[in-house]
């Protein structure tokens, strides 16, 4: 596990597949749990390099969030590709504290 890089910081994880169109449930690191809706870039750490990951959009449902993937479009990728990795976003995505 990577908690965090000098440019990205770990906000969530990719959690079991729901649905058949590729759609996951998404395990949120921020509080509360739905302030991870208010990024717009996120990616995954492969190879030691992060990817830029499109995200179309990310709901409520009861009490999970669930996270659709431009590029996941079936049960069998969700469960092969996304599932478990993790998510990042850009430090500089971060809003600024006042102080």
């Amino acid at each position: 596990m990577t908690y965090q890089d000098d440019d990205f910081i770990l906000v969530g994880n990719f959690g079991r597949p729901i649905g058949l169109k590729g759609s996951l449930k998404l395990n949120s690191f921020t509080r509360p749990q739905t302030n991870i809706k208010n990024y717009n870039s996120f990616f995954l750490k492969e190879n030691n390099e992060f990817v830029k990951i499109n995200v179309n959009r990310i709901t409520v449902s009861g009490k999970n969030l669930v996270i659709f993937l431009n590029s996941c479009n079936s049960l069998e990728q969700a469960e092969t590709i996304f599932k478990g990795k993790e998510i990042f976003i850009l430090k500089s995505d971060l809003p600024e504290i006042k102080n």
